[in-house]
């Protein structure tokens, strides 16, 4: 079993990591960092505290209102990449421990053809 880095967890959700192939487990988010712990293998768990996150980008559906995924990149340049169940609750509760700048919204099609069209 995993240790966790976390000794208060604000949330926790099930989730899926997209690395290589498709890993199920929960997401926990607590005081001190980030977690994925793998619901079959414990050595694939990924434990990131606050300081080691570079930024999150999320993946907005078309319409605006429900988060796809959403990628969070480290500052060694590795990127996770999480399907969850409450993508916003995960989001509110990463934003009050790294910041809303930290927070990116990737910008999806209708956006790229507008910025093109509009120069």
């Amino acid at each position: 079993m995993v240790e966790s880095i976390n000794t208060q967890l604000e949330i926790t959700v099930k989730a899926t990591l997209m690395l290589g192939t498709q890993q199920y487990g929960k997401i926990q988010v607590g005081e001190t960092g980030f977690e994925f712990i793998n619901k079959q293998a414990n050595r694939n768990s990924v434990q990131l505290p606050w300081a080691d996150i570079k930024q999150v980008i999320t993946e907005v559906s078309n319409n605006g209102k429900k988060i796809k995924r959403y990628t969070v990149q480290t500052t060694r340049n590795v990127r996770y990449i999480f399907i969850s169940k409450d993508a916003k609750g995960v989001l509110r509760a990463m934003r009050d421990h790294i910041g809303p700048e930290k927070l990116i919204k990737a910008p999806n099609m209708k956006s790229i053809i507008k910025r093109i069209f509009t120069k």
